[in-house]
């Protein structure tokens, strides 16, 4: 198999490859309805205070016959572990820390390409993380003359995102004092936050606005329901469990059962042209798109297969693999006993 670190990942995997690879998987998604491993919040074991939380995620995406497993330790690193789906043979273990960010920014601009409203001028950005700068890359690839507005609960994070994004993108990124501020007519917001309190309140964004709301705790208040036409999400049972959704019916505001009625399509059903994407140029839609594990996989096989192509990477052999899979050549061989061991170069 092949191991690669989170710098040789970087070198393999650009946005327009992500882009391509994120909008496959989503069609995928809406054609074979079978990706996701359920429970969608996998598993996460709590051996200790404070708690170590390590998170769980498998996918599998029949049609390119890969299946795999995401494995996070809450705030430290991430790694992919992708197999065939026929033969069960593990093919790589990517370390995806930045590859996790980057396809988070990735999954907002392909939904804005199907959500967003007719010339994008103005983005609003709740957020100066790592995940809103991918974000804003993955944006100002797809609307190169938009600008971009950022707020974020400390004022000097706002401001060096501004400078670096700005530098980094080409785009013209100011940082704002207030969340208010950041979305005053704007066309598409992105909330990516760990805030205590949401953001968005009513009146606050414009008729035709694309919010995507992407985090993992409650961005957008409830009381801004009715201002939504439609209501998009990636993986319906997910939105439950953390994010708007979840808070939303944690607080006694709907039922389950009612805000679901409310979900207009998923995202694959998007993808795959059984439901529409925007409609008309006025219509305001709220997105929660947080990820799902398939897109994980997609792209880690696609860093594995460049890796092979070019010889990059370091390749690990077990003493029990087939004698039909040998090493590459000139790749260093690295012979355990155990099929999953991974080996630091």
């Amino acid at each position: 198999m092949r191991v690669l670190t989170e710098a040789e990942t970087r070198e393999l995997v650009t946005t327009a490859d992500a882009y391509r690879i994120v909008e496959a998987a989503y069609l995928a998604y809406g054609e074979e309805r079978t990706v996701l491993a359920r429970p969608p919040g996998a598993t996460m074991l709590v051996p200790h205070e404070p708690p170590t939380i390590v998170i769980l995620k498998g996918a599998m995406l029949a049609s390119q016959g890969i299946v795999g497993t995401r494995y996070a330790m809450q705030f430290g690193n991430y790694y992919c572990f992708v197999s065939d789906s026929r033969t069960n043979r593990l093919l790589g273990v990517v370390e995806e820390s930045w590859l996790f960010r980057h396809r988070v920014g990735v999954t907002a601009g392909v939904a804005a390409r199907w959500l967003a409203p007719p010339d994008v001028r103005t983005i609003g950005l709740i957020g100066a993380g790592l995940l809103n700068t991918e974000a804003c890359i993955a944006l100002a690839h797809d609307f190169p003359d938009a600008r971009f507005r950022v707020n974020a609960r400390r004022p000097e994070r706002a401001r060096s995102f501004a400078e670096r994004l700005g530098s980094r993108t080409g785009a013209a990124v100011t940082s704002v004092a207030t969340a208010r501020e950041a979305v005053e007519d704007a066309d598409i917001v992105v909330a990516i936050t760990l805030a205590e309190q949401p953001m968005i309140e009513p009146g606050m964004l414009k008729r035709g606005t694309l919010m995507l709301s992407m985090g993992g705790v409650e961005e957008v208040t409830f009381d801004c329901l009715p201002e939504f036409d439609r209501i998009v999400v990636d993986d319906p049972d997910y939105a439950f469990v953390r994010g708007d959704f979840a808070a939303w019916v944690a607080a006694g505001h709907i039922e389950r059962t009612a805000l679901e009625a409310r979900i207009d399509a998923d995202i694959g059903e998007i993808a795959c042209g059984t439901k529409a994407g925007r409609r008309d140029d006025g219509e305001t839609i709220l997105a929660v798109i947080q990820g799902m594990a398939c897109f994980d996989i997609a792209l880690s096989k696609h860093a594995i297969d460049e890796a092979n192509r070019r010889g990059t990477g370091t390749w690990v052999e077990s003493i029990a693999a087939s004698p039909g899979h040998a090493p590459p050549e000139n790749r260093r061989l690295v012979r355990t006993p155990y099929p999953t061991l991974v080996v630091d170069d």
